[in-house]
């Protein structure tokens, strides 16, 4: 009787079952499939920031350029600015693949007399045509 358990123990030890190398092989492509959805989020998510970037970017560029005008030309307005005007100022930003559109608006005694407020508001639209849009905002005074 013992050299019939011993046969078989000896017989189990010699390599893998069929069971384990399709359990191992499972875990092996779920962890792969969990690494490139995981990639895929991450690349969209990368490029969701970048263009994030590039509108406060832009929004803050005009509200730069708009507060180092004399006061006294900032008028009640709004302008608005389409994406091959910004691109003819930005050629950096060339190949970006979404249309900015950059909106300024001056508003004079607002919040309260004596001053002007600007507001600067840069929308697009992303790989999957969501719009998004950031805004900036500042006051200015006379000196």
């Amino acid at each position: 009787m013992k050299k019939s358990l011993y046969n078989i123990r000896q017989y189990n030890d010699r390599g893998f079952t069929l069971i384990e190398v399709m359990v191992a092989v499972s875990l092996m492509a779920v962890g792969i499939l969990s690494f490139l959805m995981l990639s895929s989020v991450l690349i969209k998510s990368q490029s969701n920031s970048y263009m994030q970037s590039v509108a406060l970017y832009l929004a803050q560029e005009k509200i730069d350029q708009t507060m180092n005008l004399p006061f006294t030309s900032l008028v009640t307005s709004t302008t608005n600015e389409t994406n091959t005007q910004i691109e003819a100022a930005h050629p950096e930003i060339i190949g970006v693949k979404s249309a900015f559109t950059r909106t300024t608006s001056i508003l004079v005694d607002s919040p309260s007399a004596g001053l002007k407020s600007i507001t600067v508001t840069v929308s697009w639209k992303d790989s999957n045509r969501i719009s998004h849009s950031v805004s900036l905002y500042s006051a200015t005074m006379a000196f």
